[in-house]
């Protein structure tokens, strides 16, 4: 429960420290904006001055941090409020893949929630077997830049849940801005 709450906490302060701009896009180079399908469904983060009011919070729609060699990145999409975020250890070689699965009590995770809801993704976290490949392409600390890629997968083992399952391709970051700490 601790971890959780955790994640929470995280994904909810990048977005309070950090901004973006505001644009939805459809392409995958934009500078700045998380994107990816959603089971074949273009989702575009919102942008860097993007300022979205989730479960009385004020949040903005891309941030990312590093600090102590973790990155933590998260993305909002203001016409829903769903999102994305990971938070990984990086090796000290900092670029290069990081395959993995969310397990209680891992201080690493990737997510993909169709709301931004304690419920929503506690019911994830809890309930889902989550694999994910995440590639850092680029973290450059002296201008404050992070690229790379991802995928997702998020399965329901029950096949119950209301939520469905989530397949995440075609992930990407351009460029978004760091805060290092």
């Amino acid at each position: 429960m601790k971890t959780y709450l955790s994640i929470i906490l995280t994904v909810a302060m990048l977005n309070f420290v950090s901004c973006t701009k505001d644009e939805e896009t459809k392409t995958t180079t934009s500078k700045g904006v998380v994107s990816f399908k959603v089971n074949n469904t273009d989702w575009n983060s919102s942008g860097y001055d993007d300022l979205l009011i989730l479960e009385s919070d004020s949040l903005f729609g891309v941030s990312a941090s590093f600090e102590n060699d973790i990155l933590s990145l998260s993305a909002m999409r203001k016409s829903d409020t769903s999102g994305f975020g990971f938070e990984l250890v990086l090796t000290p070689n900092r670029t290069g893949t990081y395959n993995g699965s969310n397990t209680t009590g891992s201080s690493e995770y990737v997510l993909y929630s169709p709301k931004l809801n304690q419920n929503t993704i506690l019911t994830l976290l809890s309930s889902y077997n989550i694999t994910y490949s995440v590639i850092i392409t680029k973290l450059d600390l002296t201008n404050k830049l992070v690229s790379g890629v991802f995928t997702i997968n998020q399965l329901d083992p029950s096949k119950m849940n209301p939520l469905g399952e989530f397949k995440i391709t075609d992930g990407s970051f351009t460029d978004v801005k760091l805060i290092v700490n």
